[in-house]
């Protein structure tokens, strides 16, 4: 099986993977969980409301976005793994909760954070 190439100026150029941008991209991925539970979930939280749902979702989000970027800094998967589950338990519960008949923009953020959720799970703090 040949590796994909590109041509350019009268020759093949093989493209090999950046295995070096790994540790860049899953910073990426744990600081983009964190904007956008930031972005989404602040204001929700601010307003301080113990009796919707709205709350302890936004909540749940904050912290565990919040120890999804800690657990970076440590050596060990357990927090990485623990806030993933969570991540991703709670992305499920607000796409099958805000889900109206068609493929819209929440429900592709909600695959999104849902996928990066389910790769830190799996991986941890590889």
């Amino acid at each position: 099986m040949v590796a994909p190439f590109f041509y350019f100026w009268g020759k093949f150029y093989f493209m090999k993977p950046l295995k070096s941008l790994i540790p860049l991209a899953t910073w990426m991925m744990r600081l983009g969980v964190g904007l956008y539970a930031y972005t989404r979930y602040f204001n929700t939280l601010l307003d301080f409301n113990l009796n919707a749902i709205s709350f302890y979702v936004a909540a749940v989000n904050l912290i565990f976005a919040a120890l999804l970027i800690a657990g970076g800094f440590s050596r060990k998967h357990n927090l990485t793994v623990l806030s993933a589950l969570f991540l991703l338990i709670v992305t499920i519960y607000s796409a099958v909760t805000g889900f109206q008949n068609s493929v819209n923009y929440s429900l592709a953020i909600y695959t999104m954070i849902g996928s990066v959720s389910m790769y830190f799970l799996a991986s941890g703090n590889r």
